[in-house]
């Protein structure tokens, strides 16, 4: 404990006030030593009394006097008494300059700001920023500073990768530190933007620190907010900080800001194996934080080729609307090709991240094998069966059971029996087929097909396929439609209506809008009411003409193992053909088999694939490593390890850890690499797939060089997370009235002086006993 009493001194010097304040160590230790000495100083007293009683009255007053100073003199010593001098003076208002690299950069500002900035004393905009930050603190804002300085004392450091910090005003006197306060605007000119990095993590802890001792009333930050050594989500502990000690930050954004219309691609949707030298179709989802009146251009580049191999532009974005541009990848190569999405951006935008994607297809030489299976050549059957021997991706077999046996012969398509296996086969379509036909076997083999082998089946139900379902049997299992009761009635003509999901299966060629859809023939679905099972979903829908407002199935989908089944419950797409010289007619059909055999061509992408989000790298970048597991043979693991391996050559191992979201497989980020080439590998430990690499490049550039504008969201959320205030240049004169109430504060450096244990005291100790010991000698005291 410590105890204490001031003595206040009147009057200011430079504006600041001094108190005289002295100070004693206080315990239960020293509480007995006082107590002993008032029992010594009162018998003191009463043999003073007793001795001196035939003295004068003057001399017994010496003597107690005396006696008394001696008592104080050891009280000091016990105590440990000293005096401090405590200076009270203007509250602190430190001014924080961003001098890295960045601020040396030169903006474009919009004609509004140019304006504004001339209206501040900025007289030419087209400077870099720290010379702008001089031009509107010491020229068009100088009322500002002087305002500032009157009311506070300021403090003025600058930053990059550090906090640097000025001579402290503290230890000044009074005149030096009016000098060093009234010098501001002189050390602001001098004022160079060198810094390596822009660290706030580390500026603002360092700052923090500092703050304890002796609190500011406020910090005002001026910097254009881009950190270059940390993210921004890393200052959520610094804000922290701050809120603890209850210091509102004001942050002044110098620089451009940025441009308020932002594009980005939201989802790419496309299979990732097509067929080499095929057209692949693929949809890009975009977004806009605004409305865009003005043409989006989407451009696709040939990674490998370094080409521009398809482009589309559409009229404009509507703000919170997705918009979904269907796309085509021309003539796939075979193997591995990569393709750069890009939406061109607006004009000053600025955050291009999200305007580029990066996607990977797989091209695959082989053909697709399928199996028609019908109850005669009837004209459904023979529409598809031409149109898929037209498909040069396509082998396909066919089989008739009302057929002549000569025509297995004529026709090299046909086959005289049904398969016993279809180990070979990747679709089968089953047409008007009388079931009762249908040997166990084979029904079991097509059970196996679809569950187990990842198969597509189609059916194609019609009269005489739906009347011989046993709805016992394994093939009515597979049938995604069940039939509802009621009437007959007649087979009505129908328009077609796409769902959501026959959309993004791509039910109908990419593309088709609803004015051809409208313009399609109408087509007779069977005269039964049906509706989808709990597991199947609508692909294609129509208006039922006898029940107004009802939707009938047309098409539906569902799974069955690993493989998927598609039901057609109208027996006429045949009407479709004349449609644009049969090219629409061809592309249906083209899609409805690939999308059967969608688990059979991803049997066909490497089992295990390692891949990184980007090829180049800016050094602050984060790298994405991921392993895609697509057979699932490490899905027992939580993590693998992977190494990296750069060409100087250095090696460590990385970690990464499951994710099962947006893939299944794992991932990792890597942060902080040197510039230079790079290669991640992983050891599989297995034959038929080996070690598998990727790599990757960072770049040997200088971030503080990169231009970027202004961050306002991050200055935002630090100064509204400590109670400030985001403000831009010509904002700067509000800061003043935003300030709290102006307040004396004490400095955490103050004068000391121990007086228990200085020479003077023990003088006048001595000097008080010896006057003490000569008067009683004189006086015959004993």
């Amino acid at each position: 404990m410590t105890w204490y009493f001031d003595l206040p001194v009147n009057g200011e010097e430079g504006g600041i006030q001094r108190l005289w304040r002295l100070e004693a160590a206080w315990n239960w230790q020293t509480a007995h030593v006082l107590i002993l000495a008032a029992c010594l100083l009162w018998i003191g007293v009463w043999l003073v009394n007793v001795m001196a009683r035939h003295q004068s009255r003057l001399v017994r007053i010496f003597l107690f006097s005396n006696r008394l100073l001696i008592i104080f003199l050891v009280a000091l010593l016990i105590l440990q008494v000293r005096l401090k001098t405590v200076a009270y003076g203007q509250p602190k208002l430190t001014l924080l300059v961003d001098t890295s690299g960045s601020m040396s950069l030169t903006d474009r500002y919009s004609a509004e700001d140019l304006k504004r900035l001339q209206g501040i004393g900025v007289s030419r905009p087209n400077r870099p920023r720290i010379e702008i930050l001089k031009d509107f603190l010491t020229t068009g804002s100088s009322s500002w500073l002087d305002r500032a300085i009157s009311r506070y004392e300021l403090e003025l450091l600058t930053f990059d990768s550090r906090l640097h910090l000025q001579q402290e005003a503290e230890s000044l006197s009074v005149s030096q530190r009016e000098l060093l306060f009234k010098s501001v605007p002189e050390r602001l000119s001098k004022f160079r933007a060198t810094g390596a990095t822009t660290d706030f993590v580390q500026t603002l802890d360092e700052l923090g620190r500092i703050q304890r001792d002796r609190p500011s009333a406020a910090i005002v930050l001026l910097s254009d907010g881009n950190p270059t050594a940390h993210s921004a989500s890393a200052l959520v502990k610094t804000e922290k900080t701050f809120s603890r000690l209850r210091i509102p930050v004001y942050a002044v954004g110098v620089g451009s800001r940025r441009s308020t219309g932002d594009l980005a691609i939201t989802r790419t949707d496309l299979e990732p194996v097509g067929f080499a030298g095929e057209d692949h179709p693929l949809t890009v989802s975009l977004e806009a934080n605004q409305d865009v009146k003005v043409p989006v251009t989407i451009r696709i580049r040939n990674i490998l080729q370094d080409s521009e191999v398809f482009s589309v532009t559409i009229d404009g974005l509507r703000q919170g609307v997705t918009e979904s541009v269907p796309m085509v990848l021309p003539d796939l190569a075979a193997g591995r090709n990569d393709f750069e999405i890009e939406v061109v951006p607006l004009a000053g935008e600025t955050d291009l991240k999200d305007n580029l994607q990066r996607i990977r297809v797989w091209g695959r030489e082989s053909d697709l094998n399928v199996l028609l299976v019908d109850r005669s050549p009837r004209w459904e059957y023979r529409h598809l069966k031409a149109t898929l021997e037209r498909d040069s991706h396509l082998a396909v077999q066919t089989f008739l059971f009302e057929s002549d046996p000569a025509f297995a012969v004529e026709d090299r398509t046909a086959l005289n029996r049904l398969p016993k296996s279809l180990e070979t086969i990747d679709a089968v379509i089953l047409g008007d087929v009388d079931f009762k036909l249908l040997d166990g076997g084979f029904v079991a083999e097509l059970q196996r097909f679809v569950r187990e082998q990842g198969g597509g089946l189609l059916l194609l139900s019609a009269e005489t396929s739906l009347g011989s379902l046993d709805l016992s049997s394994g093939l009515a299992e597979m049938h995604p439609a069940v039939e509802q009761s009621g009437e007959e009635s007649e087979r009505m003509p129908t328009q077609i209506v796409v769902t959501a999901e026959g959309k993004a299966q791509g039910v109908l060629p990419v593309g088709t809008d609803p004015d051809q859809l409208g313009q399609l023939p109408l087509i007779y679905p069977d005269f039964k009411m049906y509706a989808a099972k709990p597991a199947a979903i609508p692909l294609l829908q129509g208006v039922n003409s006898a029940q107004a407002g009802q939707m009938l199935p047309l098409i539906l989908s569902m799974r069955y193992g690993k493989g998927v089944i598609i039901q057609h419950l109208f027996d006429d797409s045949w009407r479709w053909r004349p449609v644009a010289n049969g090219e629409f007619y061809r592309k249906v059909w083209s899609q409805m088999i690939r999308n059967l055999c969608r688990r059979k061509l991803l049997d066909q992408l490497p089992p295990l694939e390692l891949l990184t989000d980007q090829d180049e790298y800016r050094p602050y970048e984060s790298i994405q490593v991921r392993l895609l597991d697509r057979k699932a043979k490490y899905q027992n693991l939580d993590s693998v390890i992977v190494e990296l391996k750069a060409d100087s050559g250095s090696t460590q191992n990385v970690t990464l850890r499951r994710t099962q979201l947006p893939f299944d497989g794992f991932a990792s980020t890597i942060e902080n690499l040197n510039p230079g080439e790079y290669a991640v590998s992983f050891d599989s430990r297995e034959e038929s797939v080996a070690t598998i690499r990727t790599r990757f490049r960072v770049l040997d550039s200088d971030p503080e060089e990169e231009y970027i504008p202004m961050n306002e969201s991050l200055l935002r959320s630090l100064s509204e997370s400590t109670h400030g205030a985001f403000l831009h240049p010509w904002e700067i004169d509000s800061i003043l009235d935003q300030l709290p109430e102006r307040k004396l504060t004490g400095y955490s450096e103050t004068r000391l002086i121990p007086l228990w244990n200085r020479s003077e005291i023990l003088i006048v100790f001595i000097i008080a006993m010896s006057i003490e010991w000569i008067f009683r000698r004189r006086a015959g005291l004993d």
